[in-house]
């Protein structure tokens, strides 16, 4: 069964005004990323939180951080684009992410790709306005 997030009109899921000062260079599979740009298109959000709202859902939850250190490497070609290849994360979401490498042995990157390939299988996107 896939959980369902709702995000209403009026709710805002990141605050504009809370610094993010750690900048962390990620890469995706083309699929990944074609996945983040229709999220962002259908939910009128940013890349950006669409990332770090599924960092936050794979590195503070427990079951989901087992599905990050079980999954497997996808064999998928990568892509890099400098202008989708950065994403600035809050203090407590960089020292989590450190932690979790220095603990598993994932490297940064792969958290943060894995995270974001974990959070889009599994989180349905709905808009409660509609």
């Amino acid at each position: 069964m896939k959980n369902m997030l709702v995000i209403k009109q009026n709710i805002m899921v990141d605050s504009f005004h809370e610094p993010r000062p750690y900048k962390t260079k990620f890469w995706v599979t083309k699929e990944c990323y074609k996945q983040l740009l229709k999220r962002a298109k259908e939910t009128k959000m940013t890349v950006s939180n669409i990332i770090r709202m599924a960092l936050n859902y794979v590195i503070f939850d427990e079951a989901q951080l087992e599905k990050l250190k079980d999954k497997e490497e996808m064999s998928d070609e990568l892509v890099h684009r400098k202008h989708r290849s950065t994403v600035n994360l809050s203090e407590e979401q960089a020292n989590r992410i450190a932690e979790i490498s220095n603990k598993h042995g994932i490297s940064r990157t792969e958290i943060i790709k894995r995270s974001i390939e974990i959070f889009l299988n599994q989180v349905n996107f709905r808009r409660g306005d509609r």
